[in-house]
């Protein structure tokens, strides 16, 4: 497993396909290629059908508060807004950044798209409303995340939070050659 520290991961740069289990570090590692003082954006960017993101890690999305995020201010640069999305305090959906871009997106993934070790999951997705017209509804999952994914134009880093349930996600995007920043005490 390469690690961002190991000579042979600097190929995280200039164009970052970076993977964490830590929240702490993918915010600070954006930070370090995005300064909120440089007029570059970077941002928290999550899934709108997640359950586990809010609750536990503490990832908010206003998508469907009333007076939630405003795009113009959350997409302008730190120096110019407190609701900058460079701050990382906010996260925005696929809906709320579909056709814009980051310099750097943090993708928080969450427990609604997950490889279970032969196929990518969606089976612990929040289910569409009642009688939606929606027919295939884990092939808008992976398109969602395709829509996050390449919301950096230098690159995106995936966190990929600590639970047993994720091992396999984050196994296999390693697999998949996206470098591991997390920290070695983390797992």
């Amino acid at each position: 497993m390469r690690r961002l520290s190991d000579p042979a991961a600097s190929a995280c740069d200039p164009f970052h396909m970076c993977v964490t289990r830590s929240l702490l570090s993918a915010r600070r590692h954006s930070q370090k290629e995005i300064s909120p003082r440089s007029g570059g954006l970077s941002g928290l960017l999550v899934s709108s059908k997640d359950r586990m993101l809010q609750k536990k890690y503490g990832v908010k999305s206003d998508l469907f508060v009333a007076g939630g995020l405003r795009e113009p201010e959350w997409f302008a640069p730190a120096t110019e807004s407190s609701q900058s999305c460079t701050w990382l305090m906010t996260a925005a959906t696929e809906f709320q950044v579909q056709g814009l871009e980051l310099d750097l997106g943090i993708v928080c993934g969450g427990e609604d798209l997950v490889w279970d070790g032969a196929h990518w999951s969606s089976a612990e997705a929040r289910p569409y409303r009642k009688g939606s017209p929606v027919r295939n509804a884990h092939g808008l999952r992976l398109n969602s995340y395709r829509v996050l994914l390449t919301r950096g134009r230098r690159g995106s880093i995936v966190f990929v939070p600590p639970e047993r349930k994720m091992d396999r996600t984050f196994q296999r995007l390693v697999e998949s050659g996206f470098i591991d920043i997390t920290p070695p005490a983390l797992p």
